[in-house]
This record gives structure tokens, sequence and C-alpha cells, in this order.
């Protein structure tokens, strides 16, 4: 088994929120809740990287009084690091050859059975789905003008790939990333990685529309 690093240090969704992205409830649970649930029997250790400040704090006091069962880590910041910094910061508490780095806000059903399989350092990528219903065209008649059409709400976008936010990496690798700056700009356009295509569910949380979404759908990975 491997060790997981949860990124939970990303600000409140909404400006006037009164508590850190990883604590807000959604469908009556916490988001990093939601990610610790479905990793504590799948993994080594937890590892939680928490950001800076009070937030930091905050994080940290729901995930000790929350699994006091866990041997749960908590890594704060001295200061914003960026993702491939936060990253780099808990390096030195993880124990495995590689690490699943979670981001906190992207839910997923990965198996990570599957996952360990593979060699080297892996991007998790799924078909993204598109925000927005769209009318296909299906029988138009000889003027084009009118036509038969049908309505597709919100189609998964099949042949394209997109990061899903779970990363296995590994611990060598890391000791590379730079102290400061994101994982996305800084390191992957100069990293040799292969991908897992994940097939299954994937929930990522930008606007309360997600979370409605989410919650619409049972609220469950």
């Amino acid at each position: 088994m491997i060790d997981a690093l949860i990124l939970a240090g990303e600000r409140a969704m909404f400006r006037r929120a009164q508590v850190p992205k990883a604590l807000m409830r959604v469908n009556g649970k916490e988001l990093i809740a939601h990610q610790i649930d479905y990793l504590k029997d799948k993994v080594s250790r937890i590892i939680v990287s928490t950001g800076i400040g009070d937030s930091a704090k905050e994080i940290e006091d729901f995930v000790y009084e929350s699994y006091p069962e866990l041997a749960i880590i908590c890594v704060p910041e001295n200061q914003p690091l960026g993702t491939a910094g936060a990253i780099k910061n808990c390096v030195g508490v993880v124990e495995t050859d590689r690490v699943l780095v979670v981001n906190c806000d992207d839910i997923c059903d990965i198996d990570l059975v599957e996952l360990d399989k593979l060699f080297g350092d892996i991007i998790c990528v799924r078909s993204p789905q598109l925000q927005f219903g769209i009318i296909k065209q299906n029988f138009p008649d000889e003027e084009k003008v009118l036509g038969r059409y049908s309505f597709v709400e919100k189609p998964i976008l099949k042949g394209l790939w997109t990061s899903c936010g779970w990363y296995l990496l590994k611990k060598k690798t890391i000791r590379q990333f730079p102290v400061k700056g994101s994982i996305e700009y800084n390191v992957f356009p100069k990293l040799n990685f292969n991908v897992y295509k994940h097939l299954g569910k994937w929930h990522t949380f930008n606007t309360q529309k997600d979370v409605e979404v989410f919650e619409m759908n049972g609220g469950k990975i």
C-alpha cells in the first residue's frame, strides 16, 4: 500500500465563506471527510497539507478530532507555497516510494489497486463533462432551416482527457519540485509521466452549481 497526501490548503470557494474550502459541507459532510473516508482503508497513511494561518489550524483540528483512530499527519506551511511547493513540503514525512497526491476538491472513485500497478509518475485523467447542455441536430431538412433536434444535458466529451486532480508520484521526483510553484505550470510541462485513464466518477467543486449537481446525484463517490 502507498501513502496518500491530500492537498487541503486551498482558499474558501466563496469570498465570504466562514470555513476553509476543505471544511465546506457537501451533502452533509466536509470535503476532506469525503476524501479521508474513501482513502482510509486503501492506503498506508494519510498526510494532509493544511496550508497556512488560521485555516490550517481549523483543518488540523477537524482532522484530529474527527479521526482520532487514524494516524493522520497534518503539515502546515509557513508561507504560501503553491501546489508543487506544498507537495514538496510534505515529502519528508512520506514513507513509501510513491505517494498518491489528491486535490481535496476532486472527488473520484479511482481504483488504487489498479493505479499502483502502473510504473513511474502517473497523472490520473478522465474525459471532461461539458458544463452546458447541447442541441444536437439529427435530421436536417433540405433547406437547412428546420430539422429535428435533440437536447443532451452536459455530455461527457469522449476522446478528450483532462487531469482529474489525482497523481501517483515518486518520492525522488517530488524532491526535484520547486520550493514554491504550481504543479500544473512549473512541474508537469517538464515531467515525463504516464497516465491512468479513469472511467468512473469525478466531481470537482469550484461553484455552487457543482455542489448542487453532486448533491442531486446522491452525494456519494
